[in-house]
């Protein structure tokens, strides 16, 4: 359509018949048509994604709300299952009919932190790293498990001690840090003519011996095409 106009005024001047009649006659003069003459006028939620075929977003949530505890079990990668049927992740089902961006976000709640006594969190050296941390991964797996991509990650420490100190295995145990958030994100592209399968939130424990449980846990996935 065309751009309606506007007459601006300053305060304390006594405007004429014709100023203020002006948008309305240019409006009379005007052939109204069915382009819209303004730039970046639309986002992407003007765009359905059943009959546009320029870009369209699609978004896939998956909340965990309750309160029953989720044992990291191993050092392993295992998707976050609290109710124990029915797992952190996304099922997008979804072929890619072009570049596709993925966009993508995790939160949740750690509720304890238990430290094994007899190994505590480390005595400081690089290969005892591990056995003061716990982390997390959004994973996503493609073509009925052909392909997979890990899209973001990341690390806590267990204690409040720094990954490597010089703290020996005989020094009291650090108490651990419960009852606080984690959060993170990433984004990715996968090409065209891609199954996206499912897309989940996983987590694993640096060291077996360590017990780290978690509460609420959100996902979040966006895929944009362009």
């Amino acid at each position: 359509m065309a751009i309606i106009g506007n007459t601006y005024i300053q305060a304390g001047t006594k405007p004429t018949a014709a100023e203020l009649n002006k948008v309305y006659d240019d409006m009379a003069s005007t052939t109204v048509v069915d382009d819209n003459t303004m730039s970046r006028w639309a986002t992407r939620e003007h765009l359905n994604v059943s009959t546009s075929s320029l870009s369209f977003n699609t978004l896939y949530n998956k909340d965990y709300d309750g309160t029953t505890l989720w044992t990291i079990p191993s050092t392993s990668w295992t998707t976050i299952n609290n109710s124990g049927v029915d797992a952190t992740q996304v099922l997008p089902n979804y072929v890619t009919t072009r570049d596709t961006l993925v966009r993508v976000q995790a939160s949740g709640l750690i509720a304890s932190i238990v430290i094994d006594p007899t190994i505590r969190d480390g005595n400081g050296t690089s290969g005892q790293t591990n056995y003061n941390t716990y982390s997390f991964r959004i994973f996503a797996t493609l073509n009925g498990g052909s392909n997979t991509i890990d899209i973001a990650n990341c690390t806590y420490s267990l204690t409040q001690k720094a990954i490597i100190t010089h703290e020996q295995v005989s020094a009291l145990v650090r108490k651990p840090i419960a009852y606080r958030s984690f959060g993170f994100s990433g984004l990715t592209w996968i090409a065209s003519g891609n199954l996206i399968d499912k897309i989940e939130l996983q987590a694993l424990v640096g060291n077996a011996s360590q017990t780290v449980n978690i509460e609420h846990n959100h996902l979040h996935v966006i895929l944009a095409e362009v």
